[in-house]
């Protein structure tokens, strides 16, 4: 794995070593983490069945913001039967295995693209068995680095503070049996006293 910068490893260690933290941004600042059946972040249902190997996409959704120039997260959902191989971003450098306790991840520069879309990684999926109603997610990493903060994060484009953003996490459905609703899957009641820690 290349070192593009010093300042990625600023990012990871101000992720490492609780750093600023803060809900998240207002009502005009969008900035998600999601899994996806495309890179465009468009379509959150699919398949993937035994023999057939799948690809999904861990994305940061940056529209209406000043970008993100890391994240802390964890992906969870998978069965047990299946099996899930994760490809990170050339240019991220990555600590930790995203299937496992979490992964922290910081880019050399702030990612801000012109279609809002920022790859963290792409995962290719391996479904040993047929398995109904899967839901893939992002979760906070463990254990938490700052328990007032159990979310999966981004990093700030606020070099040298890199301030830490709870945001929230679009879940991606597989082989679903009914048509799922996308939405946001943060438990509301921990979102909302996580949000009330600042007004």
């Amino acid at each position: 794995m290349r070192i593009k910068s010093s300042c990625s490893l600023i990012a990871l260690a101000v992720i490492l070593s609780w750093g600023p933290s803060r809900a998240s941004a207002q009502s005009t600042d969008s900035r998600t983490l999601g899994v996806y059946f495309d890179p465009q972040g468009t379509e959150c249902r699919g398949t993937v069945r035994p023999g057939t190997p799948g690809t999904i996409y861990i994305l940061g959704k940056v529209s209406n913001s000043a970008g993100l120039d890391g994240a802390a997260f964890r992906f969870i959902g998978a069965p047990a039967s299946w099996e899930s191989f994760a490809v990170p971003n050339p240019d991220m450098l990555a600590i930790g295995n995203p299937f496992a306790n979490g992964v922290v991840a910081a880019f050399s520069s702030c990612q801000n693209p012109a279609d809002g879309n920022v790859l963290m990684y792409t995962v290719l999926i391996v479904a040993g068995e047929d398995v109904q109603d899967v839901r893939f997610t992002l979760e906070a990493k463990i254990p938490l680095d700052n328990p007032n903060f159990p979310c999966p994060k981004i990093l700030d484009c606020d070099a040298p503070i890199f301030t830490q953003i709870c945001v929230e996490s679009i879940p991606c459905f597989v082989n679903a049996s009914q048509t799922p609703d996308c939405t946001l899957a943060v438990v509301e009641e921990s979102w909302t006293a996580v949000k009330a820690l600042f007004k």
